[in-house]
């Protein structure tokens, strides 16, 4: 491998850590907003429970969630 091909493929990697550090940044972004959104609510303990057994519902593979 010459220096040239080596210098393009460190280029191109500087290029796509620079893009991932972008969508990461994005990410940390939503997840603070949901975070605050998530404080801001009022739910009950019950209804709290109920949403988490909702979104185990959701996560669960398709071939086991029970029929709506």
């Amino acid at each position: 491998m010459r220096v040239d091909d080596i210098k393009k493929l460190l280029a191109a990697t500087i290029i796509a850590v620079d893009q991932i550090k972008v969508v990461l940044n994005d990410q940390y972004a939503a997840l603070e907003k949901l975070e605050a959104a998530i404080g801001q609510a009022e739910l009950s303990k019950e209804d709290f429970l109920l949403l988490i057994e909702k979104l185990k519902q959701l996560l669960q593979p398709s071939s086991q969630q029970p029929p709506a």
